[in-house]
């Protein structure tokens, strides 16, 4: 039997249960759209509805194989595939739940064609047409969308290859969060908890710190493509990453002349301070910023696996040094003042011992998981078409190693 064109509409629901507050539930895990990113999920979190307030989107029900997919912005592609998700799980009312009339398509091979750059592209392109603040997409436009639908057998098969780099992807991920610890734990055992009596110095004793300016939106000629990689909040909010050299847009020399953004080395700690205060990532290579970041190009004798410990430790504690009536920042003056207890030299150095070889393995994890997406989504609509016979490719070899 061959294969045919459908809309979403035809083989799914969409937003079929809606939770009441009436139902008293005992927990709740809410996911919302900004903790989901191609298909990762970064926090659910865990509400007791007795002394929580819950928020006013956690509305809608989820399923096991359930769809989420935010409205908002397509192109920043917040979706996930939830297989065996909590039985308590509601999502933002930001998503909308796609659940897969089993008999009719198989719901791993539906994710996968809601989520081609072809589609991410469509769906963008119909939230632009919407009278809103940010492109919004509207639930019809996803029930209109076509997809191939070929047999429940090749469906199923081209779920599996899929599912087989997106499984690796999820290891990978999954084992850079155990070394993150690991990390942590290693700096909590040498230099302790924060204390106020302990304090004998400020946070700019541990390198230069350093914020960030945008070229003028009006000059074209200062984005590019490929050019020197500048770092806004958005493209931490749109990652898992720990490392990053490029965000959505470059600038050009042009653009990086005609500002104050400055160019950090290697491993100068990323902090955005503002919208919001906290993000935090590692220079893979030279990179400047906008304004959202007051960062940290840390002392040789420090080290950045320091200043990414500390950072990642306090910044709760420096979000509330923020100031603003709109919202808050935290200013250059203030991070730079933000008290510590000067590390010691040999502790630092034992830290940047251990760090080195976890941080290398999180970052060479982070570029193959990047490599497997490419994969991934260039071997998605050849397969959809048929262009690659689904029967000669196995990838299930990926993951031998964990047998």
């Amino acid at each position: 039997m061959g294969s045919k064109v459908v809309r979403v509409g035809d083989i799914a629901t969409i937003n079929s249960s809606q939770y009441s507050p009436k139902e008293k539930w005992s927990h709740i895990q809410y996911l919302d759209t900004g903790s989901v990113t191609k298909g990762s999920i970064s926090d659910l979190q865990q509400l007791d509805p007795a002394v929580d307030k819950i928020p006013s989107r956690a509305r809608r029900k989820v399923f096991d194989k359930s769809i989420v997919y935010s409205m908002v912005r397509p192109n920043q592609e917040h979706y996930a595939f939830l297989d065996n998700p909590p039985t308590d799980m509601l999502v933002s009312t930001g998503f909308s739940v796609i659940d897969a009339k089993t008999e009719l398509v198989s719901p791993g091979y539906l994710y996968y064609s809601l989520t081609t750059a072809e589609a991410t592209e469509h769906f963008q392109s119909l939230a632009e047409q919407c009278v809103s603040t940010y492109p919004t997409l509207g639930v019809g436009d996803l029930s209109a969308y076509e997809i191939v639908l070929p047999s429940l057998d090749i469906q199923r098969a081209i779920e599996r290859i899929l599912g087989d780099l997106d499984d690796k992807i999820k290891l990978n991920s999954q084992l850079n969060d155990y070394l993150a610890e690991m990390l942590l734990a290693k700096y909590d055992q040498l230099f302790g908890p924060f204390s106020e009596e302990k304090c004998n110095g400020t946070l700019a004793d541990l390198g230069e710190v350093v914020g960030g300016a945008t070229p003028s939106k009006k000059k074209e000629e200062y984005y590019c493509r490929h050019g020197i990689g500048w770092i806004t909040p958005r493209d931490l909010s749109n990652t898992t990453d720990l490392f990053i050299a490029h965000g959505a847009d470059d600038i050009s020399q042009a653009g990086y002349d005609s500002c104050s953004a400055k160019l950090m080395p290697k491993g100068s700690v990323l902090f955005s301070s503002r919208a919001p205060i906290g993000y935090l990532a590692i220079a893979a290579d030279e990179v400047t910023t906008n304004q959202g970041f007051k960062s940290v190009v840390p002392k040789p004798e420090i080290g950045t696996a320091f200043v990414y410990c500390f950072l990642q430790r306090n910044k709760q504690r420096i979000a509330d040094m923020g100031a603003g009536t709109t919202f808050p920042e935290v200013s250059g003056k203030t991070m730079k003042g933000v008290e510590l207890e000067l590390p010691g030299l040999e502790k630092c150095a034992e830290l940047t011992a251990f760090a080195e070889p976890i941080l290398a393995m999180i970052q060479s994890n982070e570029c193959e998981n990047r490599e497997l997406s490419s994969l991934r989504d260039a071997l998605l609509p050849k397969l959809m078409s048929g262009e690659i016979d689904v029967s000669k490719v196995d990838l299930r070899q990926l993951n031998n190693h964990l047998a």
